[in-house]
C-alpha cells in the first residue's frame, strides 16, 4: 500500500458488497425470542430471508479467501521491482466491522477527499430494517473478503474482471476527488445504514 502515491482521479473499488453481519444479529435475536420472528415478519423481513443471509455469512466466514490475496498480489510489483501506478494497486484497505467507516480510515491514510457515488449493500432490506429499528449500530459491517482498493481507471477495470472470475461482487464505488484534506462525501444516503 502506497498511500502517498494516491492521486486525484484514482478509482475506489469494493471487492464485495458492504454488510452481511446484520443478518447474524437478527437471526440471533429471532432465536432468543420467537416473538421477534413475528415482529420481523410483520415489518416485511422474512425469517427465511434472514436465515438464508445468515447461512451465507457463516459460509463466507468459514472459507479462506485465497483468490483475493492472489489477485491483490498479481497487481502489486514483484519484490525489488519498481511501482507502476498505471498497472499496480496503489492502496488496499480492509472493510471488516468498520463498514463504510473504513472509507474514513482510507481518506485519513491517503490525506484525500473521497467522493462515493455507489453504496452496494448485501441484504439491503435486512440492513435497512436493522438500522431503522436500532438493532445494529452499523449495518455496513462487512464479511471476510470485503476490501477497498484504490487504483487507476485502467488497472481498476482489470482488477474488477479478475475479481468477478472468482465469484466476488466488485464495484467501482467512487474516486479520489482531491488531495490535501481527509474527508468522505456520499452521494447515496448512508444514514439508512448507520
Amino acid at each position: 500500500t502506497r498511500y502517498d502515491q494516491i492521486e486525484e482521479g484514482m478509482e475506489i473499488i469494493i471487492t464485495n458488497k458492504f454488510g452481511g453481519l446484520p443478518a447474524m444479529s437478527l437471526y440471533t435475536l429471532a432465536r432468543m425470542d420467537s416473538e421477534n420472528i413475528i415482529k420481523f415478519e410483520t415489518a416485511g423481513v422474512s425469517f427465511a430471508g434472514i436465515t438464508e443471509a445468515r447461512d451465507e455469512a457463516v459460509k463466507n466466514m468459514s472459507e479462506p479467501h485465497f483468490a483475493l490475496g492472489k489477485i491483490i498480489a498479481k497487481y502489486c510489483p514483484d519484490f525489488g521491482a519498481a511501482f507502476d501506478k498505471s498497472a499496480h494497486i496503489t492502496a488496499v484497505q480492509p472493510v471488516g466491522p468498520h463498514g463504510v467507516f473504513a472509507l474514513g480510515l482510507l481518506a485519513e491514510l491517503a490525506n484525500a477527499h473521497l467522493l462515493i457515488n455507489e453504496l452496494p449493500v448485501r441484504n439491503i432490506e435486512i440492513a435497512k430494517f436493522a438500522t431503522k429499528e436500532f438493532l445494529v449500530e452499523n449495518a455496513t459491517a462487512s464479511l471476510n473478503g470485503c476490501h477497498l482498493i484504490v487504483a487507476t481507471k485502467d488497472a481498476a477495470s482489470l482488477i474488477i474482471e479478475d475479481l468477478e472470475k472468482h465469484n466476488f461482487a466488485p464495484e467501482k464505488i467512487g474516486l479520489v476527488s482531491k488531495k490535501g484534506a481527509a474527508s468522505v462525501a456520499f452521494t447515496p444516503d448512508v444514514s439508512q445504514f448507520v
